[in-house]
């Protein structure tokens, strides 16, 4: 006796689009002299037709890592403290969630940041060189 077959649920296509800037202020600034902080900001666009429900397990919402060469000389997660919660944020279409970060105290060099959406669902990075 053959089984009535149904379609294979698939999970739900996300469109999201990531972007990061990186500001780092006084590019007017003497040659010996160093910025106070460098700004980076994520952000993130839901670019589909429908509502995206991201997941998130703490109050974190994106992780950023700055790396000269080979090594990481600082990250957004050093030194704090996030709430333990599970949430969610929703984004209907076309609306964008922006997260920022700052590096205080940066050293000179040339860096690469690689932000990453802590939503638990999807895979969201986003990378950007910069020069301090």
């Amino acid at each position: 006796m053959a089984r009535p077959t149904r379609p294979l649920s698939r999970p739900e296509t996300v469109s999201l689009d990531a972007s990061l800037a990186v500001e780092v202020p006084g590019a007017d600034l003497a040659v010996d002299e160093q910025p106070d902080a460098v700004a980076f900001t994520l952000a993130v666009t839901n670019s589909g037709a429908d509502p995206v429900t991201l997941q998130f397990r703490s109050g974190r919402t994106a992780a950023f890592e700055v790396a000269g060469g080979d090594d990481v000389v600082w990250r957004s997660t050093d030194d704090t403290l996030v709430t333990m919660a599970l949430r969610t944020e929703r984004l209907d279409p076309g609306e964008t969630l922006t997260e920022t970060a700052t590096w205080d105290e940066p050293r000179s060099g040339t860096f690469t940041v690689v932000a990453t959406l802590d939503a638990t669902d999807v895979d969201v990075t986003a990378e950007a060189s910069f020069e301090v």
